[in-house]
């Protein structure tokens, strides 16, 4: 089933599958047809790591950012781990509503000591 999946102005159709075209990929984003296609036997911390690696391929296409693979994996790989190491991080964009920074309620995000 597809899903739409907005980038930067663009709707692009997003969908797990059972293959790729590349055998060796996880993933793919098609900029011209506007599709990211996710391989679904993946764990579901490497599938969250693949969707945004397959959405920072669409950003860095629609920004014309001109990254490496390397830079596209670091980014991807960076986000996974806030948001999996932060399970209440989302609740700021859930609850947007509320423009004002400073009502933001950061309390309940998960904090961990170095």
């Amino acid at each position: 089933m597809e899903t739409p999946l907005k980038i930067i102005g663009k709707t692009y159709n997003f969908q797990v599958v059972d293959k790729v075209d590349d055998a060796d990929s996880l993933g793919e984003c098609n900029d011209v047809l506007q599709r990211i296609l996710v391989k679904s036997d993946q764990k579901p911390d490497q599938l969250m790591d693949t969707i945004l690696h397959e959405v920072v391929h669409a950003i860095d296409y629609q920004m014309h950012l001109g990254m490496t693979e390397r830079q596209v994996h670091a980014v991807a790989a960076g986000l996974t781990a806030v948001f999996l190491d932060n399970p209440n991080f989302s609740e700021l964009w859930n609850n947007r509503s509320n423009t004002e920074s400073s009502s933001w309620n950061l309390g309940s995000m998960t904090t961990s000591q170095n």
